[in-house]
C-alpha cells in the first residue's frame, strides 16, 4: 500500500479527556482502540488546537494506530490562566510527560508541528523511554533571529514581547473562539482566528520562549529515527538550518514540500499524511 487517502473526520467522535495539574486542567484526546498498538502523539502549533489533526487522526485510526492529541495550555479547551511561568517550554514538556504516564503509553511516535516541534525537542532532553521516532513539521532548532543573523535584535525583541504581554494582560473574554481546523479561508483569516482563540498575552509569552531555544547540543543525542518536513518557501526555517539539523541528527531525514511556506501542517495535509505514513511503516504496529 503506497498511498493512502485522507479520511474526513470530526471532533465529536473524540473521547474528551483531561489531566489536572497544579497550574490548571489540560485537555487531550486518546483514541486507544488497539491494545499494544503503536501510539501516534500529535502536538499542534501556536494559536491552534487539537483539531489541526482531526482528519489525519481518523485516517490513522482506520489503519490500526492509537492516537493522542494534546491541547497546549493557553489553547482550545485547556487552561488559559494569565501567568507567564505557565508557558515555559518545560511546562509544556511536563504536560506531555504527565499525560503519557497517566495513559500508560509505552510505545509512541511524536508528531510536532512548529511550536509543537519545539516542545517535542524540549521533551527529548529527558531521554524518554518508549519514544520510537520523531516526525517534525516546520520545526526550528535555534532562535529564529539567530538563524537570520539577527541576534543583535534579540534583547529588543524580548523587551518588546514583554511590554506587549503586559499591555494586553487585561484582555479577557467570557469565552474564547474555539478554532476548528479548516475554518480559515486564508492565511490572514487563520491568524485572526488564532488571536481570537488564545489570549494575546499567552501568544507573546510563548513567542518569547522561541527566542531562547538552542537544541544544537541535543540533536546528536537523539538516536531514534527523525524526519524533518520543511516548506520550500518557509520564511522562518531556512534551507541551511534544516540541512544543519539533519547533519546533527544521527538518523535524520529531510523532506521538502514545494510551493509551500511555514504552515504546511494545516495547508498540505495530504502530502503530510503520505510522508507520515511512509515513516510509520518503519516501525512495527504491535
Amino acid at each position: 500500500m503506497n498511498k493512502i487517502i485522507l479520511q474526513q473526520g470530526d471532533t465529536q467522535s473524540f473521547p474528551d479527556k483531561w489531566i489536572e495539574t497544579k497550574t490548571g486542567r489540560i485537555y487531550y484526546t486518546n483514541t486507544k482502540k488497539y491494545p499494544e498498538a503503536l501510539t501516534v502523539v500529535f502536538m499542534h502549533g501556536l494559536s491552534s488546537n487539537h483539531t489541526t489533526w482531526v482528519h489525519i487522526v481518523h485516517t490513522l485510526e482506520k489503519l490500526g494506530y492509537n492516537t493522542l492529541t494534546i491541547e497546549l495550555r493557553g489553547h482550545g479547551l485547556s487552561d488559559k490562566r494569565k501567568k507567564k511561568a505557565c508557558y515555559q517550554l518545560t511546562m509544556f514538556a511536563d504536560d506531555l510527560q504527565n499525560i503519557l504516564q497517566k495513559e500508560k503509553i509505552k510505545r509512541f511516535i511524536i508528531v510536532g508541528y512548529s511550536y509543537g516541534g519545539a516542545i517535542t525537542l524540549e521533551f527529548m532532553k529527558r531521554q524518554p523511554s518508549g519514544v520510537q521516532g520523531l516526525f517534525l513539521i516546520s520545526t526550528s532548532s535555534i532562535n529564529p533571529l539567530k538563524n537570520k543573523n539577527l541576534s543583535w535584535f534579540n534583547p529588543l525583541a524580548k523587551g518588546l514581547l514583554a511590554v506587549l504581554s503586559l499591555l494586553f494582560i487585561w484582555q479577557k473574554r467570557k469565552s474564547y473562539l474555539y478554532y476548528r481546523h479548516g475554518q480559515a479561508k486564508n492565511y490572514w483569516h487563520s491568524v485572526w482566528l488564532g488571536l481570537n482563540s488564545t489570549p494575546l498575552s499567552v501568544n507573546f509569552w510563548m513567542l518569547a520562549q522561541m527566542l531562547k531555544i538552542d537544541f544544537t547540543d541535543l540533536l546528536p543525542k537523539i538516536n531514534v529515527p527523525a524526519v524533518l518536513v520543511r516548506g520550500l518557501n518557509d520564511p522562518f526555517i531556512s534551507k541551511k538550518e534544516a540541512e544543519n539539523m539533519i547533519k546533527l541528527l544521527p538518523n535524520g531525514q529531510l523532506e521538502t514540500l514545494r510551493a509551500s511556506g511555514h504552515f504546511i501542517g494545516t495547508h498540505c495535509q495530504e502530502e503530510i499524511l503520505q510522508l507520515l505514513w511512509q515513516f510509520l511503516k518503519k516501525f512495527p504496529l504491535k
